[in-house]
């Protein structure tokens, strides 16, 4: 049998690797009370709390050097609490921090509006490193799409009809044309198979060149094929509806080539 060890916060005796080793705590309450002390933060100190984890995570994948866009990419610092208060120090970059953050909690913490460290120039062979001159502040939503780099084809949709289809560079060059806030990227999704309004005049489909539907967990669209049968007065050309008949199914997603276009 194994050992337990008594948790004073939720009053249950706990296996021995459940607890944590310090605070006579099992890990669930300590992740609980981690969680609550973030949660009571607010303004500057929340601040401070967001920009010292996203230079935590900024020297892991440095170090790491796994993700395909951060191969080769180097870093001024070595420990992230150096790095914190050195962009703190950067007056345009703090102020700018502190008003995302402000934005940040004004929308209930929306992840899209969580402020981000950015790579101002992202191209290694170009000073594309983390290094003071070179780290600016954006919402989350804004440095996803900037750091897409895969083209795209997209798809536009007016009245209910497909009248052109183009190659863009990025997700960031898509946006660009569309109009679209970063805030908002993550409702134009590539590869969904799904229909985005963009406005009252049209709506667009994005997929990623070589790219595959992505797996939906729900049908997105019911599709309805109507088959209708005529009889052809050979002498006058007179067409007269015999027959009507409706197939509907349900989709998944919807994925295009250039090829399925139709002539307007």
């Amino acid at each position: 049998m194994s050992e337990k060890k008594y948790c004073k916060d939720c009053n249950k005796n706990v296996k021995h690797e459940e607890f944590h080793h310090q605070g006579n705590r099992c890990k669930k309450c300590r992740s609980q009370k981690s969680k609550n002390r973030i949660d009571a933060l607010t303004g500057i100190q929340y601040a401070k709390h967001l920009l010292h984890q996203s230079c935590i995570r900024a020297l892991e994948r440095c170090r790491r050097n796994e993700k395909k866009h951060y191969r080769g990419v180097e870093i001024d610092w070595e420990k992230p609490l150096d790095m914190k208060n050195a962009l703190m120090e950067k007056e345009d970059f703090w102020y700018e921090w502190l008003r995302l953050t402000e934005v940040y909690e004004i929308s209930g913490r929306k992840d899209t509006l969580r402020p981000t460290l950015d790579r101002i120039e992202a191209d290694i062979e170009k000073g594309g490193h983390y290094m003071l001159s070179n780290i600016q502040a954006l919402p989350h939503g804004e440095n996803t799409v900037k750091g897409v780099g895969t083209k795209c084809k997209v798809m536009f949709i007016k009245n209910l009809r497909p009248f052109r289809v183009a190659d863009y560079e990025s997700m960031e060059a898509v946006m660009k044309e569309l109009g679209i806030s970063g805030r908002n990227v993550l409702n134009v999704i590539k590869n969904s198979g799904r229909m985005h309004e963009i406005d009252s005049a049209y709506s667009v489909f994005v997929q990623t060149i070589d790219g595959q539907l992505k797996v939906q967990d729900t049908p997105s669209y019911k599709a309805v094929i109507t088959m209708k049968k005529f009889l052809v007065d050979n002498v006058t050309g007179k067409e007269y509806l015999i027959g009507i008949r409706q197939n509907s199914f349900y989709t998944y997603g919807i994925w295009f080539n250039e090829s399925q276009m139709m002539p307007e």
